[in-house]
């Protein structure tokens, strides 16, 4: 709490006057998923603000201030980083309306076509999860880009293992949750972290805080 002490009274006097960039770095899939509408919740209460989204699987350095706020899914080590928030979450599996009908209720991992990450991107939680748990595993579809991953199961191609909440997007809403939990093999994670030099950084706060409360509404802590 005491980090964002200093701001308090600044944010309640002036929030629309609060100006600049600010940078977040976090994996393709919360970037595609989450982030425009965290974009949208920031420009109607600060409009000063510019959001600049940098999606990628590896790891920005904020110590070399490659980014301003970084969406992670491993806590981090470092102790010049500050870790403002978790979120946990379950792991469901998704396809298109048409391909769910065409379904057995009691649909299991080994019957269905997958659609996963190109083998460079093996490291991957949801490829390692299927690799490990599939004999002889082969994807229907793989792809290093997230966005075509997403455009290959909403086309009915395959199904595609994604954290819970995804679907609150709406460019993915249409997409249907098969009754198939991936939940007890592994779980998501996601932690908010900044570098402690931003920590009493009016725009980088307020858009930290803004992060917190709307992963706060889809996980549970």
């Amino acid at each position: 709490m005491a980090i964002w002490s200093v701001e308090t009274m600044t944010l309640a006097q002036a929030p629309n006057k609060v100006e600049g960039r600010v940078r977040i770095t976090a994996p393709p899939g919360v970037c595609f998923a989450f982030l425009p509408q965290v974009g949208q919740k920031l420009k109607e209460s600060y409009p000063g603000i510019q959001l600049e989204v940098l999606s990628g699987t590896n790891t920005f350095n904020l110590t070399r201030g490659e980014a301003d706020i970084s969406l992670r899914t491993e806590k981090p080590k470092d102790n010049d980083l500050i870790c403002l928030a978790s979120f946990y979450c379950g792991i469901n599996v998704y396809v298109a309306e048409d391909v769910a009908n065409s379904l057995s209720d009691d649909v299991t991992l080994q019957d269905l076509n997958w659609i996963c990450w190109s083998e460079d991107h093996d490291h991957l939680l949801t490829n390692q999860i299927l690799k490990r748990e599939i004999q002889n595993f082969k994807p229907v579809f793989s792809a290093n880009d997230y966005n075509v991953q997403i455009a290959a199961c909403c086309t009915g191609l395959g199904a595609l293992a994604l954290p819970n909440g995804f679907v609150e997007s709406p460019l993915i809403k249409e997409l249907t949750v098969l009754n198939v939990d991936l939940s007890e093999l592994a779980a998501g994670e996601l932690h908010i972290v900044i570098h402690k030099r931003y920590q009493h950084v009016e725009r980088v706060v307020i858009v930290a805080e803004l992060l917190k409360t709307y992963f706060s509404e889809i996980w549970a802590h």
